[in-house]
């Protein structure tokens, strides 16, 4: 085993990822190469590569499953401008279950003030004893156990900027078989935000078909996967799922970036598969790309004009940039689409993930549609809020009685009409879903959002 210290360039992105890991060969693989001191369009090469492995060049990431053990000496590029700056990677892959293999998280978050707690976990067949080591220097207030492997301390500094990297030590785990090495990279805190959105509905034809929208904002591009889900739904009880959805992705000019019938027609169909969301049904549609902080609008249509139920999701796959400083997050939501009754009201889902909780304003809007050419505006929409065990966590009919309506008009996300729905909540880290009826059942267009606060 070597480490390499390296050189930092007078100018440009520098990487600060790590410089050696260890771990098990014919078992899945991801490693992050990130900078800092670059921007959101610097681009990773790597060569040397052991065979099994692939690097995306946009987000840095590393993956596969290594077929081979040894060590492998990999030269990381990355490109930013007319700036490039090179670094080692050595990975080594063994099989042999008597060396430690260091597999507890290469990345943690810090808030200062508060306690922490990091165990290195490196298994092994030999039972004779592993120590620990590290190289590097831990954040302000850590200390380190060498016989247990335990960071711990209370984070003392009051630098505060969400995201912001804090520090970056090298993992050393040794036994009487060998020596195994892994990085850990500590993060500022950051609050929650949505990372995934899904809305379930009634897909019909004209202007009754599913429409969603997506807000990207931040200094760098978001990857995501957005999907056009239906004759699965079947399986879990929705009545009348629409059997061949299609899916159109447009820009904020309204013009069409993308389009999918089929999602293994599609020319990202291996790396949707290895994003693990890839749809259940050869008919389900779902598109893989990269958007720079915008607004964008995707259609769920019937293929030859078909209707049924239909589901549109939007999953977040993380910022498209290598460098730490780049940050891009879903900050809104929203699909408008024909609200029914029964079981063909409006349902969306959304997902909040991170540190902390989040605070999120979700909407329920029908009647002011009617002011940009929408026809059938459903004129009293109300809005029922659960969280992942289906327990009702909030309510509203007509935004004015929210408990929150004075700050829903200072963040500037009132409805304009009295008659429509929004509630202010915050939320700890898990699933949720928005229901938007019409009172007393009515029928009409609706649209529901949900908007993530700074």
């Amino acid at each position: 085993m070597t480490l390499t210290v390296q050189p930092a360039p007078s100018s440009g992105p520098v990487i600060t990822s790590g410089t050696s890991i260890t771990a098990r060969t014919g078992q899945a693989f991801s490693f992050d190469v990130f900078t800092i001191g670059g921007s959101a369009t610097a681009r990773l090469s790597a060569t040397g590569l052991p065979p099994g492995l692939s690097a995306d060049p946009v987000t840095g990431i590393i993956s596969g499953t290594p077929t081979a053990d040894g060590s492998f000496w990999v030269t990381l590029t990355v490109t930013d401008g007319a700036v490039t700056t090179t670094s080692t990677l050595e990975l080594t892959f063994t099989s042999d279950p008597a060396i430690p293999v260091i597999i507890s998280p290469r990345e943690t978050t810090l808030e200062a003030g508060q306690s922490f707690t990091y165990t290195i976990v490196a298994p092994s067949s030999d039972h004779s004893g592993t120590t620990f080591s590290y190289i590097g220097t831990l954040p302000s207030g850590l200390s380190f156990d060498p016989a247990t492997g335990i960071i711990s301390g209370t984070y003392n500094s009051h630098f505060q900027n969400g995201g912001a990297l804090l520090g970056n030590v090298q993992l050393i785990a040794t036994n009487s078989s060998g020596t195994a090495t892994s990085t850990l990279a500590f993060f500022q805190q950051v609050s929650g935000t949505a990372k995934n959105i899904s809305t379930r509905l009634a897909v019909g034809t004209s202007d009754n078909v599913l429409i969603g929208g997506i807000i990207v904002t931040g200094n760098a591009p978001k990857k995501v996967i957005v999907r056009a889900i239906g004759p699965s739904l079947t399986q879990y009880g929705v009545p009348g799922a629409l059997q061949d959805p299609t899916l159109e992705l447009h820009d904020h000019t309204g013009a069409m970036i993308d389009f999918n019938d089929n999602w293994m027609d599609s020319a990202n169909e291996q790396a949707i598969i290895d994003s693990g969301l890839a749809p259940s049904n050869n008919l389900e549609s779902a598109i893989l790309a990269t958007l720079d902080p915008g607004n964008y609008t995707a259609i769920i249509r019937g293929n030859n004009g078909t209707t049924g139920a239909a589901l549109v999701e939007v999953y977040d796959l993380g910022t498209a940039s290598l460098d730490v400083s780049s940050n891009a997050q879903l900050a809104n939501i929203s699909t408008r689409g024909l609200v029914q009754t029964g079981d063909n009201v409006m349902i969306g889902g959304f997902i909040v993930r991170g540190d902390m909780p989040a605070t999120v304003i979700v909407r329920a809007i029908g009647p002011s549609l009617t002011a940009y050419g929408v026809p059938g505006a459903l004129q009293d929409p109300t809005l029922e809020l659960h969280d992942g065990t289906g327990a009702v966590i909030g309510t509203n009919d007509n935004w004015q009685n929210d408990p929150g309506a004075a700050q829903i008009q200072a963040d500037h996300l009132a409805p304009t009409d009295n008659r429509e729905s929004a509630t202010i909540v915050t939320l700890a880290p898990g699933n949720y879903t928005a229901i938007v009826r019409g009172q007393n059942d009515t029928t009409g267009v609706a649209l529901v959002e949900a908007f993530v606060l700074q």
